[in-house]
């Protein structure tokens, strides 16, 4: 805000926002293992779309976005009521949040919902997301590049690394539970004011 609408920093508090998922959804993911993406705001879906290609994992992203070419046989692309997201979030294996570098933060919602769901969240790097995530802690956070991506999907998705991926989404779902519901963000907006 002080960049850009060159309000004095003194004025201005940061509130983190907090995870918009309805309680009482389960959270273990579905027979069939999948990474799950969603949203529409700032994603960089083309991104994801690149990565999947050549993995062995069915990949769903639940978007309005439209690729440009086709997508590998692997990816499903299109929106979905909202129910319906919840519950391809809390079955899936790894959630994916591909961000676009833009001056605003964004994706909030659905990385802090994965964590809620104890889901392994990989997480491209852009504006807001080390205000909430702690790359390697609470999730990973990669470089917005298809072979990072890639890379990281993978390294979620292997056995060998179950207990500390399972290490790390536990620390992300404490995360959002001490830090990131609504009661907290409330109790910040009043404070502030």
């Amino acid at each position: 805000f002080k960049q850009r609408w060159g309000i004095d920093e003194s004025r201005v508090r940061f509130i983190p926002f907090y995870a918009t998922l309805p309680t009482g959804l389960p959270s273990e993911p579905a027979d069939e293992k999948y990474v799950f993406a969603g949203g529409n705001t700032h994603r960089d879906y083309g991104l994801l779309v690149e990565a999947a290609e050549g993995l062995d994992v069915p990949v769903r992203i639940a978007s309005s976005w439209a690729p440009s070419r086709p997508v590998p046989g692997n990816v499903t692309v299109g929106p979905v009521p909202q129910d319906e997201y919840n519950r391809l979030m809390a079955g899936a294996t790894v959630v994916v949040v591909p961000l676009v570098r833009r001056p605003r933060s964004v994706g909030q919602q659905t990385y802090l919902s994965a964590m809620r769901l104890g889901k392994a969240v990989i997480v491209t790097d852009a504006p807001g997301v080390r205000d909430y995530l702690v790359p390697g802690q609470t999730a990973v956070v990669v470089d917005s590049d298809p072979g990072a991506l890639r890379d990281a999907i993978k390294w979620a998705l292997d056995p060998a690394n179950a207990q500390v991926v399972q290490l790390m989404a536990e620390r992300g779902r404490r995360a959002v539970e001490e830090h990131y519901l609504p009661r907290h963000y409330f109790l910040r907006l009043w404070e502030a004011a």
